[in-house]
């Protein structure tokens, strides 16, 4: 590497525009993540600064009126160097309501770092009641040898 070449830490966190749909499409795609709700405008992005698409995240809210922490994904080359945290962290500076996230057992100790506890399936808003009990979804989960478990993270006061 050069040394005026970036770092592979150099990136930054904005917003999605439009031309980010498709790329956010794919890397949730790729990533094997729940592809319901993927509207870019929910969306923030990691962008290398030559523009590369890298990594994305969202907040949504359900019809319900809860709001999810949802769609973390990093490009393979990228994974371990921050983005996702760095995502996650922009994401939670931009809401600061209570949030939810449904996620794999293996990542609960990520998630914590952030404020999530878990939280069993008769404190779980309707929405995620009725998702964790989709066959499909069960089975998806059970595919990669993990539990299903849904997270809460208070409000800041």
């Amino acid at each position: 590497m050069a040394s005026n070449d970036p770092l592979p830490s150099d990136f930054s966190i904005q917003p999605a525009a439009p031309q980010h749909a498709e790329p956010i499409r794919q890397l949730i795609e790729q990533a094997d993540l729940f592809q319901h709700g993927l509207d870019w405008r929910n969306f923030l992005v990691a962008l290398t600064p030559a523009g590369e698409f890298i990594g994305c995240g969202q907040v949504k809210q359900h019809q319900d009126g809860t709001w999810e922490l949802a769609s973390i994904a990093v490009q393979p080359g990228w994974q371990g160097q921050g983005v996702g945290r760095s995502i996650i962290e922009a994401l939670l500076a931009r809401h600061t309501g209570e949030l939810y996230l449904m996620s794999i057992s293996a990542l609960k100790p990520l998630y914590e770092k952030f404020g999530f506890v878990e939280i069993e399936r008769e404190h779980m808003p309707r929405y995620f009641r009725r998702l964790t009990q989709m066959p499909a979804m069960i089975a998806e989960f059970e595919r990669v040898d993990e539990r299903i478990m849904v997270m809460k993270r208070e409000g800041n006061a």
